[in-house]
C-alpha cells in the first residue's frame, strides 16, 4: 500500500500560475481514515465507516492545522511554509473535491466502490468538520509553533512570486524562499516578480513623480526641487506604515488636502496612496486582509462590531473619506494597546495589532500635547484635482494600465521608503495650508477678516468683550445684529480669539486676565516680552505660548524699551 507522501495542488511562493490552494487533486495516500464493513457470506461490501481519528489525521497530511487567536482558533493550511485561512465552508468543499478525486484503482483493490465512501462523506462531514473535531489540528509529536515571518525593529519583509525582499536601512535584498525564517500568509505574497533597479532607473517611474507633485516637491523652471523636506517627509512616513513593527512608539497618519476651499473636493492623490500602500501588502489588492480599506462615511465609532473587518493578518487599516466630526481619540488606546476585533457570533474578543490611516478633506482639532504625540498630518498639495487627474497627467491609469518595468520601479520606489524610514525615522512634515485652515474651520472667514484688519499689536491689552461687540455689530440691547451671526455667543468669539493665536503664523502666544470687572487678552509675537507678562500668580492669568512659535518670547525687564 502507498503511503501519502505528497501534496496535490502545491502552492510553492514562486508559483506564477494563479491556482487556488483549494483545488484539491488526489496524491498518492493510505486508507487509514476509512473502514470497510462486509458481508459475513460473500464479502460484499455493506457499507464504509469513516473514522473520525484516521479523517483528522488525513487533514494533518494535507498540511491543515488550528491557528490559534486569542481564546479560539482559526483552521489554516500550510504547504510549503505558505498558510491560508480556510473558512469552514471552503475546508468542506476542500474534502468533497479531495473525496472526488481519489484513485479508483485504489479503492478498487480493496473492493470500496468510491460513491459509497462519497455518500459516507456526504453525511457524516458536519459531525467530522465541528469546531471540537477541527480543535484537535494540533502537531501530535510535541508543541508546535507556526512562526509567522514578522518585521522587526530594524527589518521589514516582503514577498514576490521570485523570492522574498529583506529591506534594512541600508537597501533591499531579494532572497530565494528556502531562507525564509518561518512562515507567510498567502495573501502577502504579491502575484509579480521582484527586479532590483539603480535609482537613476526607479526614479523615472510615474509613481515617483506622483509622489513629489503630491507633497509639494515639484520641479521649478530652473531645475531645482521645490520642497525636497515635504518630500523626504512624505517618504518616511510611507516608509512607517510599511513597515509592520509595532513594539516601538506608534502614530496615526491623517492625510489631508492642503487645498485652501469652504468645501473641499478632494482628489488629491489621498486615496490613490492609500491604494498603493495596499498594492504593497496585498496579494490579492481588492479583498486581501494584510491592508484594508474601508469607506469612513459609513465608519460608526458607537458601533461594537466597526472592526470586524479585520483579520489576524491585517497590518494597515485605511479609513477613507472620514465624515466631519469623528472622534479621533477612539483610536489612540488602539495604536498603542492594538485594535479590539468583535464579529456576531464569535464568543471572544481578538486583539489586532495594525496600524490606522485616516484620510479626510477637512482638518481635525486635536487638542493636548499626548493627542498631538499620537498622530502625524500631511498635507497632499494643490497639484492634482478633478480637472487635473492622475491619468491626464501621467498618461495611465495607476496599477492597472502599468507593465512589468513600470511595476519595477514602484516597487523600488516603496521599498527605498522603507529603508529611508529604517534610517530616519519619521520626519515630521512642514505645513502648507495647514494652520490656515484648522482656523477658518474653527471660526469663520468674516472673523479671520475682521482680525486681520485690526493689526494686532505685540503685548497691547484688548477687552474681548469690546471685541464681541465690535465684531458682532451688538446693539443697545446687547443683540448680535451682524448678518448671519445671530447665533453667535460670547464663549463662541472668547474660542475664536485663542484659536487666532495658536493658528496664525505671526503669532507666539496669548496671556488672558481680568481687571476692574473686565476680561483681557493680549497676544505675543515671537520676539520678547514684559516679565509681568508671563506671571501666572493671580488665578484670572492664564499664559498660553506654543512651543513651535514662541522660541524668542522670553522675560526682560519693564524698564528696556521695545
Amino acid at each position: 500500500m502507498k503511503s501519502l507522501t505528497t501534496l496535490a495542488e502545491k502552492a510553492l511562493p514562486g508559483n506564477k500560475s494563479d491556482q487556488s490552494t483549494q483545488d484539491a487533486a488526489a496524491p498518492e495516500f493510505d486508507f487509514s481514515f476509512f473502514k470497510i464493513k462486509r458481508s459475513g457470506q460473500d464479502g460484499a461490501v455493506t457499507d464504509v465507516q469513516i473514522l473520525q481519528a484516521g479523517f483528522v489525521a488525513l487533514l494533518r497530511k494535507l498540511g491543515f492545522r488550528k491557528y490559534e487567536v486569542g481564546e479560539g482558533f482559526i483552521t489554516i493550511r500550510i504547504l510549503d511554509n505558505v498558510i491560508e485561512q480556510f473558512q469552514l465552508h471552503q475546508l468542506r468543499g476542500f474534502i468533497v473535491r479531495f473525496f472526488h478525486n481519489m484513485n479508483e484503482s485504489d479503492l478498487e483493490q480493496l473492493n470500496c466502490p468510491k460513491d459509497l465512501l462519497i455518500e459516507k462523506l456526504h453525511r457524516t462531514l458536519g459531525t467530522l468538520t465541528t469546531e471540537e473535531k477541527l480543535s484537535l489540528l494540533f502537531d501530535l509529536d510535541g508543541v508546535e509553533e507556526i512562526n509567522v515571518v514578522q518585521d522587526e525593529i530594524d527589518k521589514a519583509y516582503f514577498f514576490y512570486q521570485n523570492g522574498f525582499v529583506v529591506v534594512t536601512k541600508d537597501g533591499s535584498q531579494l532572497c530565494p524562499y528556502k531562507d525564509l525564517p518561518g512562515y507567510v500568509w498567502k495573501d502577502q505574497i504579491l502575484k509579480r516578480d521582484f527586479v532590483p533597479l539603480d535609482p537613476g532607473e526607479w526614479t523615472k517611474g510615474v509613481y515617483y513623480a506622483f509622489a513629489n507633485n503630491v507633497s509639494d516637491n515639484w520641479k521649478r523652471p530652473d531645475g531645482t526641487d521645490n520642497n525636497p523636506q515635504r518630500f523626504g517627509s512624505f517618504v518616511t512616513i510611507t516608509g512607517y506604515c510599511l513597515h509592520k513593527y509595532f513594539n516601538a512608539k506608534l502614530k496615526m497618519p491623517i492625510f489631508m488636502d492642503a487645498r485652501m476651499s469652504e468645501d473641499p473636493d478632494g482628489r488629491s492623490g489621498k486615496s490613490v496612496h492609500c491604494k498603493a500602500i495596499r498594492q504593497m501588502l496585498n496579494a490579492d489588492p481588492e479583498n486581501g486582509k494584510q491592508c484594508i480599506i474601508t469607506d469612513g462615511k459609513n465608519f460608526d465609532p458607537e458601533n461594537r462590531f466597526k472592526y470586524e473587518d479585520l483579520h489576524v493578518s491585517t497590518r494597515v487599516f485605511v479609513l477613507d473619506d472620514v465624515k466631519r466630526g469623528l472622534p479621533i481619540e477612539i483610536f489612540f488606546n488602539a495604536v498603542v494597546d492594538g485594535f479590539m476585533r468583535e464579529r456576531k457570533g464569535e464568543k471572544e474578543k481578538v486583539k489586532i495589532w495594525c496600524k490606522p490611516i485616516l484620510t479626510l478633506n477637512y482638518t481635525i482639532q486635536i487638542r493636548g500635547g499626548s493627542a498631538k504625540d499620537r498622530v502625524v498630518e500631511f498635507e497632499f498639495a494643490d497639484f492634482y484635482s478633478v480637472s487635473k487627474t492622475p491619468e491626464q497627467v501621467h498618461g495611465c491609469w495607476f496599477f492597472r494600465d502599468w507593465d512589468a518595468m513600470e511595476w519595477n520601479r514602484f516597487d523600488c520606489f516603496m521599498l527605498s521608503c522603507v529603508s529611508d524610514y529604517l534610517r530616519s525615522g519619521i520626519q515630521m512634515p512642514d505645513t502648507i495650508n495647514l494652520e490656515a485652515r484648522k482656523l477658518l474651520d474653527e471660526t469663520d472667514r468674516e472673523f479671520i477678516v475682521f482680525m486681520e484688519d485690526l493689526e494686532i499689536e505685540h503685548e497691547k491689552d484688548y477687552d474681548r468683550r469690546e471685541l464681541f461687540q465690535k465684531f458682532g455689530e451688538v446693539d443697545d440691547h446687547n443683540k448680535v445684529t451682524r448678518s448671519g451671526f445671530h447665533w453667535l455667543k460670547q464663549k463662541t468669539f472668547t474660542n475664536w480669539l485663542r484659536w487666532w493665536a495658536q493658528y496664525r503664523p505671526e503669532m507666539a502666544g496669548y496671556r488672558e486676565s481680568r481687571s476692574g470687572g473686565k476680561d483681557y487678552i493680549r497676544y505675543f509675537h515671537d520676539m520678547p516680552v514684559r516679565a509681568e507678562s508671563l506671571t501666572t500668580d493671580a488665578k484670572s492669568v492664564v499664559v498660553k505660548l506654543f512651543p513651535d512659535k514662541s522660541s524668542k518670547v522670553v522675560a526682560i525687564d519693564n524698564d528696556l524699551p521695545f
